[in-house]
C-alpha cells in the first residue's frame, strides 16, 4: 500500500517562507501553466523548485509558488511514480521578504524520485478576481539527501 504523507500545512508554510526568496530565484516554471476561467487579469506563472536548483530547498522536497501576489484557493497534487507517495496541499497566501507582500507558496515532503505536479482549484489572483483553475502540470526530477532516503 502507498504511503501518503500529508506535511502540516502550518509547518509546510513556515517552512516553505523561509526558504522563499533564494528558492523563487531559481524557480522553473510548469511545463504546462494551469488555464484560467472566469477572470480577465488571468494568474501569474506556476513555478516549482527542487534541491539540485537551489540549496535552499531540502532534498526530497519540492517548493511552488504562484508568482504573484495573490490569495488562496490553489492547491497543489503530487505523485511521486519511483515510490508512490502522493500528497495534496493548499498553496497559502505567506509573507514575502518581509515587505507586507503575500505570495501563495507551499513546500512538499515528496521523497526522492520523479514527481510529477498539478496546480488547480479556484484561486483568488492579485487582482481580487475568483478564477477557476484548469490543472496545468510539470515534472521534477527531486533528489535524494546524501545519508537520508
Amino acid at each position: 500500500m502507498p504511503r501518503v504523507i500529508r506535511p502540516l500545512f502550518a509547518t509546510s508554510a513556515a517552512a516553505a517562507a523561509a526558504i522563499a526568496a533564494p528558492a523563487v530565484a531559481a524557480a522553473a516554471p510548469f511545463d504546462s501553466q494551469p488555464t484560467v476561467l472566469f477572470c480577465e487579469s488571468g494568474m501569474a506563472a506556476v513555478q516549482s523548485v527542487v534541491h539540485t536548483n537551489n540549496d535552499a530547498v531540502p532534498p526530497g522536497e519540492i517548493f511552488y509558488v504562484i508568482n504573484e501576489q495573490g490569495g488562496d484557493g490553489a492547491n497543489v497534487g503530487w505523485l511521486n511514480i519511483d515510490s508512490f507517495q502522493f500528497g495534496t496541499q493548499p498553496l497559502i497566501p505567506t509573507e514575502f521578504l518581509a515587505d507586507g507582500v503575500f505570495v501563495p507558496l507551499t513546500l512538499a515532503e515528496t521523497g526522492p524520485g520523479t514527481v510529477v505536479s498539478v496546480v488547480y482549484g479556484v484561486y483568488e489572483n492579485a487582482a481580487g478576481e475568483m478564477c477557476g483553475v484548469i490543472p496545468g502540470f510539470t515534472t521534477d526530477a527531486v533528489p535524494a539527501g546524501g545519508n537520508a532516503d
